[in-house]
């Protein structure tokens, strides 16, 4: 199979066209998977834009796991302001992460694209998802509780800073217990004000 010095010499050659084409077509035929998602992603960095997407959008969907191939269509697609496209990429993402640290950080990036998007409800329930999957995270803690005061909802804040007092407690950090106390009475004082 002499595809990939085809390819190479295409590549040295400059001929961008010519690389889509031949990983293309050796992409179709009776190739391992590796070996064929790698002709596809050869023919992915020098397609055009829009082909380029469509490529990683293939491979992303046979594998959501693949950070690589993740990065490069979420890049395009940041790169041509698609905010619906990268939120509903991080949601592949978490859905398929093992690692627990990982979902934590996927959330937070969703959440924070849910809220510049105008959709603070559902950046909301995946901050909540979030700690019920990891409880007291500081920065899920942060961004639930900025994001609950930039939505004006203050019951729901002051319920945040309690159940965090009353897990801090429960852990014996005495500490962040009155801290969380504090923010949580500072709340519920604001509530009362308005």
């Amino acid at each position: 199979w002499a595809f990939r010095p085809l390819i190479r010499l295409a590549h040295e050659a400059g001929d961008r066209a010519k690389v889509v084409a031949l990983g293309e077509r050796a992409a179709a035929l009776p190739f391992d998977p590796a070996e064929r998602r790698a002709f596809l992603v050869a023919a992915a960095e020098h397609a055009p834009e829009e082909r380029a997407i469509g490529l990683y959008r293939d491979l992303f969907d046979e594998a959501p796991g693949d950070r690589d191939v993740a990065a490069r269509l979420f890049a395009l697609h940041e790169g041509r302001g698609e905010g619906d496209a990268l939120i509903a990429i991080r949601g592949q993402q978490i859905d398929t992460a093992s690692d627990p640290r990982e979902r934590v950080e996927l959330r937070l990036d969703l959440a924070a694209r849910l809220a510049a998007a105008k959709r603070g409800d559902a950046a909301v329930v995946v901050l909540r998802t979030s700690l019920a999957e990891s409880p007291g995270d500081d920065a899920t803690v942060t961004a639930l509780g900025d994001l609950l005061e930039a939505e004006g909802q203050l019951a729901d804040l002051a319920a945040l800073w309690e159940e965090e007092a009353a897990r801090r407690e429960a852990l014996g950090d005495g500490n962040g217990a009155a801290t969380a106390w504090t923010r949580a009475a500072v709340v519920s004082e604001r509530r009362l004000g308005d």
